[in-house]
């Protein structure tokens, strides 16, 4: 039994959450064609700190995802599937990881089919992964990190509220190249804030 610190109450991926335009859900084995299609692409891979993924790779990493259903105590991970609307489609996924519970700190990230860029939907998923932060799991902090070469993921940050707190450059060393990485956060009262004024 670990003694690490854990929330009040763990937060358990169970029903679908609906958006304006979206339903954030569990992964599945039936999002694999799609969700190797993806990972699969140069575009995406180098964003992410990983080689293209193969369909076998894609799997086993899917599969990975589909058992964590769970946050609960610090290093936990899950995983919302998006699709749009009433089409099951998988167009992405959205993280949320509980960085830390004693410091009440949760990262988010977003990973999308590149067909779908430019629709906001990255944007719309995020905010809810903020809602869950926030108004579920009782963080104080969210932060998300990204490659620094990645402005679409720099605007998305920027249209949430969150102010970016650091650039460390060539700051990781991977695929056989110096990467930079920006830090964006926001506090629960930021986003209060931003959300009161709509």
């Amino acid at each position: 039994m670990s003694d690490q610190p854990k929330l009040s109450t763990p937060y358990v991926q169970n029903e679908p959450i609906r958006t304006d335009r979206l339903i954030l859900r569990r992964l599945t084995l039936d999002d694999l064609d799609r969700y190797a299609d993806y990972y699969g692409k140069p575009d995406v891979a180098r964003y992410i700190l990983t080689l293209p993924l193969s369909r076998e790779e894609s799997e086993a990493e899917l599969r990975t995802w589909i058992a964590r259903d769970r946050v609960e105590q610090s290093g936990d991970m899950i995983f919302f599937g998006v699709q749009i609307g009433g089409d099951p489609t998988l167009i992405g996924e959205v993280p949320i990881k509980i960085a830390s519970v004693e410091h009440r700190t949760a990262e988010i990230g977003w990973i999308f089919h590149p067909e779908v860029a430019g629709n906001g939907y990255a944007t719309e998923a995020a905010r809810t992964l903020l809602e869950i932060c926030f108004d579920v799991l009782g963080m104080r902090r969210v932060v998300a990190y990204l490659d620094a070469r990645n402005d679409a993921s720099a605007n998305v940050c920027k249209r949430l509220g969150m102010r970016q707190e650091a650039h460390f450059r060539e700051n990781l060393f991977n695929l056989g190249e110096w990467k930079s990485t920006f830090v964006f956060a926001i506090l629960d009262d930021e986003w209060r804030g931003a959300t009161e004024r709509g």
